[in-house]
């Protein structure tokens, strides 16, 4: 696997406004410009503790990219620390964003963000 792809949803189509209210994280697993397999992750469990205002990290640690509405400075510092690059996008399906994503609208993001 080339890397791994996070995107937040509250039911498997749409897009989370925030990343810490999303019950599902959906992971997609990308090699050779292409998915090559995903899973989806519960964070329901953290929820029902009363935890949900902690950072999902432990549910994308292993993802090398993430995409979500809304991220705030806490998450998105969290998630420079942890090596995961992340992106907010207005885009409300997640097919939508996987179809963006393959035909490279984040690039510009990526390559501001390295500069």
């Amino acid at each position: 696997m080339d890397y791994r792809l996070a995107i937040p949803t509250p039911d498997g189509k749409r897009i989370a406004g925030y990343l810490e209210h999303a019950d599902y994280i959906i992971v997609f697993g990308i090699e050779e410009d292409r998915v090559a397999g995903w899973e989806i992750r519960d964070r329901r469990d953290q929820h029902r503790l009363g935890i949900q205002s902690l950072l999902p990290l432990p549910c994308i640690e292993d993802c090398r990219y993430l995409i979500a509405g809304i991220l705030g400075d806490t998450l998105q510092r969290m998630c420079r620390e942890n090596d995961i690059r992340c992106f907010e996008t207005e885009i409300e399906t997640v097919t939508e964003v996987l179809d963006a994503w393959f035909k490279g609208e984040f690039i510009p993001e990526l390559l501001q963000e390295a500069a």
